[in-house]
């Protein structure tokens, strides 16, 4: 895959406590982390966290062999799992404006649980790599507040 073609992929993480299925098969995200994840000190286990991922491409560019991994930063690998997607894309030499710029998505609903974050955990990091190379990824940073002392 190119430089070019590895631009033009589009990676959106949400990362919240719970992710639940509602009627007509809409998501609905509870506590959604606009930032950083806060925690009151470290380490600490969370019960769950969850992270919504929307991977986005042009038509021309086949979704193929494509891994998910999760980790924390500078830490273990917490999560891999590989997507097995061998669909080809929809090619026609006739295609509309708005067919040419048509993009293909793939949604994914991943839950840690439990989640133990150590005591050095920075940041949590979710990477997407298309047929070997790491093509985006997107980061929440853990910030440990301690309490104020009454």
């Amino acid at each position: 895959m190119s430089a070019d073609a590895s631009s033009r992929l589009d990676l959106h993480a949400l990362w919240c406590d719970d992710i639940r299925q509602e009627v007509g098969n809409k998501p609905s995200f509870m506590g959604v982390y606009t930032g950083a994840l806060v925690v009151p000190q470290l380490p600490l286990t969370l019960p769950k966290l969850c992270v919504w991922l929307t991977l986005s491409a042009p038509q021309e560019l086949p979704l193929q062999h494509v891994e998910v991994a999760v980790a924390l930063v500078g830490g273990a690998e917490l999560l891999r799992l590989p997507l097995p997607m061998t669909a080809e894309p929809h090619r026609t030499s006739e295609a509309t404006p708005l067919q040419q710029r048509a993009r293909q998505q793939v949604m994914l609903a991943l839950e840690l649980a439990p989640l133990n974050l150590p005591a050095h955990a920075s940041a949590l990091t979710v990477a997407v790599t298309v047929r070997g190379v790491e093509v985006a990824n997107a980061s929440l940073p853990v910030v440990s507040q301690m309490p104020a002392s009454a």
